[in-house]
């Protein structure tokens, strides 16, 4: 074998041994798994080192809720529920407000009238007690 045949088998083997195998290649990305890898758009919006500071540690985690813990959590329905009930019994208060207010008016009238009246019986009883002098009864 001349020189130059043998320059360039020892070219082409470096090259095969180069050259990635099947085992390798199983492990690249497929046209298909490329199309859902982040573009230069997406990574404008992912975290930087100044974000990932403020994120939550494993420690943290520890302390976090869990399913189970959250299974037993009100949920917007039934909060939504509560402050309907509230929202009616806050309606029905401010209706015996409003009735027992009237009542307290009513009554108010009532003492005015009989205020009024014992006006009247102290009148009277001067009256009574006037003749009843007059009379020789006291």
């Amino acid at each position: 074998m001349d020189n130059t045949t043998k320059q360039i088998l020892e070219i082409v083997t470096g090259i095969q041994e180069q050259m990635a195998t099947k085992d390798d290649i199983k492990f690249m990305a497929t046209k298909d798994d490329i199309k859902f890898m982040a573009t230069k758009d997406d990574i404008k919006f992912m975290a930087t080192k100044d974000d990932i500071k403020f994120m939550a540690t494993k420690d943290d985690i520890k302390f976090m809720a869990t399913k189970d813990d959250i299974k037993f959590m009100a949920t917007k329905d039934d909060i939504n529920s509560v402050k309907n009930e509230i929202e009616e019994m806050r309606m029905e208060f401010q209706k015996q407000i409003s009735e027992n207010t009237k009542a307290i008016v009513e009554l108010s009238e009532q003492i005015r009238n009989v205020l009024g009246y014992a006006k009247e019986i102290d009148m009277l009883m001067v009256r009574v007690s006037v003749i009843e002098k007059h009379i020789g009864i006291k």
